[in-house]
């Protein structure tokens, strides 16, 4: 999908193998994201993400890391699916391969392998010799040649970059900032009246924070993941528990902070 076409897809089309636009449920300049139904009549949110912006880059990361992460507070990601800037879907093999820091991608004729070597930052140099074979890709998004492990030059100046980052995830009841609108206009507050503080009970709302509090324990202390964006319209309602979403695009950072986090748990005890 190239940038000026990103705005134009449509209820009905399969952007993604298994899953149809529904409908939109809102969108901006980070992405937009809609309500996609799958087989069975299955109703799943799907987010599309522009990767051309490091905050897409950013939420790259963040699913490899977290795509097999099983908490029952944090929103469960069901699979994600990159576009290069021709419109035409990944493989597996080239998403994989794709790096972070710039979302150029290094096609590749095999699978990545499962626990490649780690290398400190460089520039890649290539090898004396071209090697020959199916080449392994590293963390940092660099090819080795399985029988030296020397970095080689993985692009051409010309090279497609990845274009578009599509995530498949749960869709919630509602958003926190959804629920609280609701028990405003319960109360006779008209919508958008601000100067009246009135909101959830105390428990109900102790009940949330608690919830919100586990999983983003497990992304700070876990997997140094720092969600940053924290907010009841990313906090999801689920059969009347949350779920925090990871749905902000410029709300993700793996940057360790200066000082030391405490544990939401015990903020929100």
């Amino acid at each position: 999908m190239l940038p000026g076409q990103r705005n134009q897809y449509e209820a009905g089309q399969e952007i993604v193998p298994g899953y149809t636009l529904v409908r939109p449920l809102g969108s901006g300049m980070a992405g937009s994201v809609w309500i996609a139904r799958a087989a069975g009549g299955t109703d799943v949110a799907l987010k599309v993400v522009p990767l051309e912006k490091v905050g897409g880059r950013k939420e790259l990361s963040a699913l490899r890391t977290l795509r097999n992460v099983r908490q029952p507070n944090l929103c469960p990601v069901h699979g994600f699916w990159t576009k290069d800037s021709e419109g035409r879907l990944l493989a597996e093999g080239e998403t994989e391969a794709i790096n972070p820091d710039s979302s150029i991608f290094f096609p590749v004729s095999g699978q990545p392998a499962s626990s490649p070597q780690r290398h400190a930052q460089q520039t890649p140099t290539p090898p004396k010799s071209s090697p020959s074979g199916t080449m392994a890709v590293g963390s940092s998004g660099q090819l080795f040649a399985p029988e030296s492990e020397k970095p080689v030059t993985p692009f051409k100046a010309n090279r497609p970059k990845a274009e578009e980052l599509i995530v498949v995830m749960g869709l919630g009841d509602c958003t926190l900032f959804d629920r609280l609108q609701q028990v405003r206009v319960e109360a006779g507050i008209p919508a958008g009246t601000h100067d009246i503080s009135y909101g959830l009970d105390a428990a109900e709302t102790i009940r949330y924070l608690r919830a919100s509090a586990r999983a983003i324990d497990l992304l700070n202390q876990e997997h140094s993941i720092y969600h940053c964006d924290i907010k009841p319209q990313n906090i999801l309602l689920v059969g009347g528990e949350a779920q925090v979403c990871l749905r902000p695009i410029q709300g993700f950072s793996s940057k360790r902070p200066s000082r030391r986090i405490p544990s939401a748990s015990q903020s929100a005890a």
